[in-house]
């Protein structure tokens, strides 16, 4: 047994290669193209991007997935169709249409990349195209084929898409016989994604040998990424391969063309086996007109209810981005108020620290300003004594000089109370004034009952009396001669 690997000759010959995976939905087809890529195979540049059913990322090219759907659609068929592609529509008018919108997306996503990696697996209904696109455009084509176990593959799209299993069974059975038959004779290597997922250095040193040629990378280089994205838990469902052989629930078609095609990914590929997978086929092609509106029915019916889930799971996200649309701005609001809160209460502390910076700067004016008068009163009040106290030291007649004294202009700012207690404590200070003489040389003051000093601040200074006995002359009769 060997692996169809005819072409190993060519010895890799000069041009463009693309390592084409034909593999169902849901076989590990999108984890095998990224090893490819880690390994050194170019990706599409516009890559499919990942989502709830594929977290990791489906690792093919958008724009292709998008020409596959037009193109099934105009030969009146989807993705999810089991039944055989129309073989006419490759005579079609639409085929050439085609193919020059595919040469040009091939254009678009690899550019002049020699070794790039191409997975959707809509290709493997319409490999005949693909491979003919492909050549024409001299890239060569290398095959691998990844195998899944069919219950798990089922398993998997009722998940995702609710699909019933049965239907599940026909659209596997439906992908790998056309994707067989379509790459017979070519370079090719079957696989199964229990070797990816166990054993990948295995594979990728499998596909090397059997398809001749080298990895750019080597894969010890890449098995530090390798081993950490295969590791992202990428296998959800998992079914022994005995379950397949031994149920006899399954069909027969079913549970042979998973046995040929599983040994073959262990031991190679034995063209001993063809006829039965042509027997197969024929087989199959042959009764699906008999139930083929019942299947889709019930294919109608899981997208029905698939849609309805779908809206009410749309329904339900919107109402959640709504009830957190408006929680989030309630929080806003709620922000807004307490910044504009601390924000006047920041202002009401500032005008009140204003207030009181202006309060004590008037204060500190209004101190600056009566410790200037004070000042000014104390010299003026210094001034006076000196005065005084010089009249009196000279002995001269100082009662006009004391009342020009007493009068000063300074004082006449002061209330009269005030102004006559300060003049008073002048007198009393500078010891100019002789209360008891001054009660003797007047004793009309005497008898008035009035404080000497008081009557002469008062009174006695204007009226040209002494204040002592020196500014009178020396003697009490000379004060009372002067009055």
């Amino acid at each position: 047994m060997a692996d169809s690997a005819n072409g190993r000759e060519e010895n890799a010959s000069s041009g463009r290669v693309c390592l084409l995976i034909l593999g169902m939905h849901r076989s590990g087809t999108s984890a095998l193209s990224r090893v490819l890529a880690l390994l050194g195979a170019d990706l599409p540049r516009a890559l499919m991007p990942a989502n709830q059913a594929n977290e990791t990322g489906y690792w093919e090219s958008t724009p292709v997935a998008g020409l596959n759907d037009e193109l099934l659609a105009s030969a009146g068929s989807v993705w999810d169709d089991w039944l055989a592609f129309d073989p006419g529509w490759y005579a079609s008018p639409k085929a050439d249409e085609f193919k020059a919108r595919v040469r040009a997306a091939l254009e678009a996503e690899f550019a002049t990349s020699s070794f790039f990696v191409l997975k959707d697996p809509r290709i493997c209904r319409l490999a005949p195209f693909w491979f003919d696109v492909l050549e024409t455009a001299g890239i060569r084509p290398l095959v691998l084929l990844p195998l899944r176990n069919p219950l798990e593959v089922a398993a998997s799209l009722e998940k995702r898409d609710g699909f019933p299993p049965e239907l599940g069974h026909l659209l596997w059975l439906r992908h790998v016989l056309e994707a067989e038959a379509a790459s017979r004779g070519r370079p090719r290597l079957h696989c199964s994604y229990d070797e990816l997922m166990t054993d990948w250095p295995r594979l990728a040193a499998r596909t090397s040998e059997a398809l001749n040629f080298s990895w750019p990378r080597a894969p010890e280089r890449a098995a530090p990424e390798i081993d950490a994205f295969l590791a992202e838990g990428l296998r959800h469902h998992r079914e022994a391969p005995q379950r397949v052989a031994e149920n006899p629930a399954l069909s027969a078609w079913l549970r042979e063309t998973h046995a040929i095609l599983a040994r073959w990914a262990a031991e190679g590929e034995d063209p001993a086996d063809f006829p039965a997978l042509d027997r197969i086929r024929a087989a199959f092609d042959e009764a699906t007109p008999a139930f083929a509106r019942l299947v889709a029915h019930g294919r109608d019916d899981a997208r029905r209810a698939r849609a309805a889930e779908q809206a009410g799971a749309e329904a339900r996200a919107s109402l959640t981005e709504m009830q957190h649309t408006l929680q989030e701005t309630i929080n806003r609001a709620e922000a807004e108020r307490a910044a504009r809160t601390r924000a006047e209460a920041g202002l009401k502390t500032a005008l009140a620290e204003r207030d009181a910076a202006h309060a004590e700067a008037a204060a500190e004016k209004t101190g600056r300003h009566h410790a200037e008068m004070a000042l000014a009163a104390r010299i003026e009040e210094i001034v006076t004594l000196t005065r005084l106290m010089r009249a009196r030291e000279s002995g001269a007649r100082a009662s006009g000089a004391v009342n020009s004294l007493l009068d000063r202009p300074g004082l006449r700012l002061l209330p009269r109370a005030l102004r006559i207690r300060q003049q008073m404590a002048w007198l009393r200070q500078s010891g100019i004034f002789d209360a008891e003489w001054y009660a003797r040389a007047y004793p009309d003051v005497a008898a008035a009952g009035i404080d000497p000093l008081r009557h002469f601040v008062q009174h006695g200074a204007a009226e040209g009396r002494a204040p002592n006995a020196a500014a009178a002359g020396g003697s009490v009769e000379k004060g009372n001669q002067t009055e």
